[in-house]
């Protein structure tokens, strides 16, 4: 008789915690993000890591539609590595959800501008870059987020342009390790 009961208030709380849970997520507010990356690069002057910290502000107008503003900074673990400044406005939209993971697209436009001028190099000031990503979030609770993005589909001028890209000029789908990116979002 016990084991009845157990299983019935298991299968019970299966079916309604996933309700409550998706019930849980704030649809409307202010938010906070900040996301962080790795890269490796092969370039002219040799072998370069170095990591990506994107803090990030913005404003989710509902379920579907968030508009932003991040900060992009690239540092370099060498002393005389590339360091880049990007300032990205951005448009977001949640297209699916399967169960409690969302899934949306990034609609975005970046400006880089190195940090220090290495000069006598052949290496450019700075890029653009325009175009989209595609990415996740898995709600943990009404107002903290995990969220994961990747890809770059579109146009970029970046000087180096090798390992996991596709381009026909300045156009094409970056797919390198840097365009993974693993954060948090507080929405408020």
């Amino acid at each position: 008789m016990r084991k009845r009961q157990l299983l019935t208030l298991l299968f019970v709380l299966g079916i309604t915690l996933p309700i409550q849970l998706q019930a849980q997520v704030k649809e409307k507010g202010f938010f906070v993000e900040g996301s962080f990356a790795y890269a490796d690069e092969h370039n002219q002057r040799g072998y370069e890591n170095y990591f990506i910290i994107k803090p990030t502000i913005g404003y989710q107008f509902n379920s579907k539609w968030s508009l932003g503003f991040k900060m992009d900074i690239q540092c370099g673990v060498e002393v005389k590595s590339q360091q880049y400044l990007g300032y990205t406005p951005f448009v977001r939209y949640n297209f699916c959800h399967i169960g409690n993971v969302y899934l949306f697209g990034e609609g975005k436009f970046s400006a880089f501008k190195r940090r220090e001028n290495l000069v006598g190099i052949g290496i450019a000031n700075g890029y653009k870059e325009a175009g989209i990503s595609l990415g996740a979030y898995l709600p943990l609770n009404n107002h903290l987020k995990v969220i994961c993005q990747y890809l770059h589909i579109g146009y970029s001028e970046q000087y180096q342009k090798s390992g996991a890209f596709i381009h026909s000029g300045d156009w094409g789908i970056d797919a390198n390790i840097k365009r993974l990116q693993l954060g948090l979002n507080w929405t408020f």
